[in-house]
């Protein structure tokens, strides 16, 4: 009785800021300058963008760009300075990005241009007696496990590259099929090196600061920084990730001599070859976050700015917490409405580590670039769909990828489509930009009432545990495992992480346990599941709280939080089919995206919804 009237029937009242979101919830679409730009219209595109509801933009150097127009030169400094001012006066927001192309760390070539021993390093197998490239280092001498040969590990300068700003033919015509003209590769640096690392953020942090720092933490609210990786774009095979005094560093940060144990990356056969090569990855990536994350995160640290962006994998959880605004990146199609990779595979993790990171970190927003070459067969009701999949998951920050200063020529089909100014669906984007500045919102300014941790490794973030939730209507968080103690401690019998009480910590089966911190706490709380089979049974043990629905839609996907004083469910259909919702409580109301103020939901607790839909149940419970 006592809770019931901590419950009203009437429809609650909404903060303004629904019917009106601020425009730090905007969309932050990727705006690829990749053509000879001028001030005139990167005014004209600006204005467009905020008649469409567009209060944000990232500056993309991108392929199409004029020699004339180098990255980082003083022509392109200025025209960066118009567009930021240009949105200074409208109240926009800009975020930088830190290459040209990507993957980020090379500055386009400059990196190793400052000094040749900043090339891309790793390691490679080479016969006993070959003649090596200059500054390279044998590791090893080991009998090969397929024919007695005598081989060598040797870690030594790579053949990698980057994608580049400008066409190879200053004019290339557009190629059949949509192909790409040929273009610019610069040479990838070696992330692995600190000094590397900061000729990096010299050349291209310390410019755009030293040209735009007043803007910095106001206008200039972040840099993104794009899919590090340690090969960069190699164009050698059978490369291993390495570096100068890689082994000094594997027996620092492992406590193991792995210079016996290196033929195991490349030969199955090798004992536990498996294991070897997990413990070879957990190296280099804790030797890339001292490199290359940390460093980053210092240096906007030091100048009043959010480092965003993401990394290379996209259930890479570990590095996401350098970031002030974690992020991930939807692309190539790899996630699609009614389709298997909504639910399965590493693809389908990305979007709640991303937002479990930020929760855990006591963090406000975290983004999600989506859409990046899902092709000319993208549709309005895809892009639609995507970002419910992406808002229900929790990210409060969306980067559409992207908004074309130019379609001329061969830019039209670079990474298509345009899903901005020169798409089909222009006239009536400002509804779907609406539509997800409200739901950015109601996600940054909500506490996450989710009662369930999955954790996760540096191999991944499990999905088949995942999918079980999803489906079951359970909200649940990933947890990084290799943090446990740092994000999370026991409270009265439950986990606290943040501002979340979990109840149940889920340990997906086959997990590499010997990689993971202490779980024995855990186990004595009897918070923990591990094994096989269906954990739902455990988490209705533990009590574990579910959307106020009569039964469970394996189609529908549920959030729930606490925010503006109000108790909300954010309900998702996920699949094209229609959905009949029974509500089991009284004293909730329904409202759409679009829709400005809540009606009581039906009296018999029937609600219906239509395939892909998402709506919220809200209610007054100011007591959660």
């Amino acid at each position: 009785m006592a809770e019931e009237s901590r419950v009203s029937s009437a429809p609650p009242s909404l903060p303004k800021a629904w019917a009106a979101p601020p425009a730090e919830f905007s969309l932050c679409p990727f705006w690829f300058w990749n053509d000879d730009l001028r001030e005139a219209e990167l005014e004209r595109q600006i204005d467009d963008f905020q008649r469409h509801g567009v209060d944000a933009f990232l500056i993309h150097p991108r392929v199409g760009l004029p020699r004339s127009i180098g990255f980082l030169s003083d022509r392109w400094m200025a025209l960066v300075r118009t567009a930021v001012e240009c949105a200074e006066a409208r109240g926009m927001g800009v975020m930088l990005y830190d290459e040209a192309m990507y993957p980020s760390g090379s500055a386009a070539g400059l990196v190793v241009a400052r000094d040749e021993r900043f090339r891309c390093r790793g390691l490679a197998l080479h016969a006993r007696g070959a003649t090596l490239p200059p500054d390279s280092q044998v590791l090893l001498e080991f009998p090969s496990p397929d024919d007695g040969s005598t081989l060598w590990v040797v870690e030594r300068p790579v053949d990698s590259c980057i994608r580049g700003v400008h066409y190879l033919d200053p004019d290339p015509p557009r190629l059949p099929g949509g192909a790409n003209p040929p273009e610019d590769e610069p040479p990838a640096a070696d992330l692995l090196n600190p000094h590397a690392v900061d000729a990096f953020l010299d050349i291209v942090y310390g410019a755009y600061y030293r040209a735009l720092g007043k803007h910095f933490g106001t206008t200039i609210r972040a840099i993104f920084t794009d899919e590090p990786d340690w090969l960069g774009r190699c164009r050698e095979t059978g490369i291993q990730p390495g570096t100068r005094d890689i082994l000094e560093h594997a027996l620092r940060l492992t406590g193991q001599d792995l210079r016996p144990h290196l033929p195991a990356l490349w030969f199955d056969r090798y004992p536990q070859a498996d294991r070897w090569r997990r413990i070879w990855r957990r190296v280099c990536s804790l030797r890339m976050e001292e490199t290359y994350y940390a460093r980053l995160r210092r240096w906007c640290d030091d100048h009043g700015i959010a480092l965003t962006g993401h990394p290379a994998r996209p259930d890479d959880m570990a590095a996401l917490r350098f970031f002030h605004i974690p992020g991930q990146d939807v692309v190539w199609r790899r996630i699609l409405p009614d389709h298997p990779s909504a639910l399965e595979g590493p693809e389908s993790t990305q979007a709640l580590a991303a937002s479990s990171v930020m929760r855990h970190r006591g963090l406000r927003r975290n983004l999600n670039e989506y859409l990046g070459a899902y092709g000319r067969e993208l549709t309005w009701e895809e892009m639609e769909w995507l970002g419910r999949w992406l808002v229900v998951r929790g990210a409060n920050l969306l980067v559409p990828h992207a908004f074309y200063y130019s379609v001329r020529g061969p830019r039209a089909d670079e990474r298509p489509p345009d899903v901005g100014p020169n798409s089909p669906w222009w006239d009536r984007y400002p509804q779907h930009a609406m539509a997800m500045r409200r739901l950015c919102w109601l996600s940054a300014e909500s506490r996450d009432l989710a009662e369930v941790c999955v954790l996760a490794t540096r191999e991944g973030a499990p999905w088949r545990l995942a999918k079980r939730l999803y489906q079951a209507q359970i909200p649940f968080c990933y947890l990084d495992a290799d943090h446990l103690w740092e994000d999370a401690s026991l409270e009265a019998g439950l986990l606290r992480v943040a501002e979340m009480r979990c109840r149940a910590v889920l340990l997906e089966d086959g997990t590499d346990e010997e990689l993971l911190p202490d779980l024995g706490p855990l186990v004595q709380a009897g918070l923990l599941w591990r094994g096989r089979g269906d954990p739902i049974p455990f988490l209705r043990e533990r009590e574990v709280s579910g959307p106020p629905l009569g039964r469970a839609v394996p189609s529908l996907r549920a959030r729930h939080l606490h925010a503006a004083g109000l108790e909300w469910w954010m309900l998702f259909q996920e699949e094209r089919t229609d959905a009949l919702l029974r509500l089991t409580e009284p004293g909730w109301s329904v409202l759409r995206p679009l829709e400005e103020s809540p009606r009581p939901a039906p009296e018999d607790g029937r609600i219906p919804m239509g395939g892909h839909e998402l709506l919220l149940l809200l209610r007054n419970r100011p007591t959660l």
